[in-house]
């Protein structure tokens, strides 16, 4: 009975600091504009998978009054954002030659020169629950 109590309390120690190092992240996605489709969002976690697999990923509805996309119990770290404003929903950001025609946008609201942006440009340190806002690029 010991053994199972002091197990128990072990398990609950390393849930609470589980929880400790995680928090959620907040992404307000402004200048919408069209209110069909829907916002997609990306977290990237390192240079290597970067606007190719995200690590998280999470959709919702475009809103007249913007949108909020959260993630909840997301480990503390470093992370690049990008978003998409989906407007035909086909699951992608369409282009006409590499040239975007969906709106999109970053983190830290920074733009590339001749193609995306680098992760090392759009990450942000996510240390607690935090809240950043994207301004979409029409």
């Amino acid at each position: 009975m010991k053994n199972v109590l002091m197990m128990i309390l072990l398990l609950a120690g390393i849930e609470s600091q589980a929880g400790d190092n995680q928090g959620k992240l907040v992404v307000k996605v402004t200048n919408l504009g069209d209110l069909k489709g829907q916002v997609m969002v990306g977290l990237f976690d390192k240079e290597d998978n970067f606007l190719k697999k995200p690590v998280k990923g999470v959709s919702a509805k475009a809103t007249a009054e913007g949108q909020e996309l959260v993630f909840e119990n997301l480990p503390y770290g470093e992370y690049a954002v990008s978003v998409i404003h989906d407007e035909n929903e086909n699951g992608e950001l369409d282009t006409f030659l590499v040239i975007p025609t969906e709106p999109y946008g970053f983190s830290n609201n920074v733009m590339g020169k001749f193609g995306p942006p680098s992760f090392e440009q759009t990450k942000i340190s996510f240390k607690k629950d935090t809240s950043v806002e994207i301004k979409l690029n029409r």
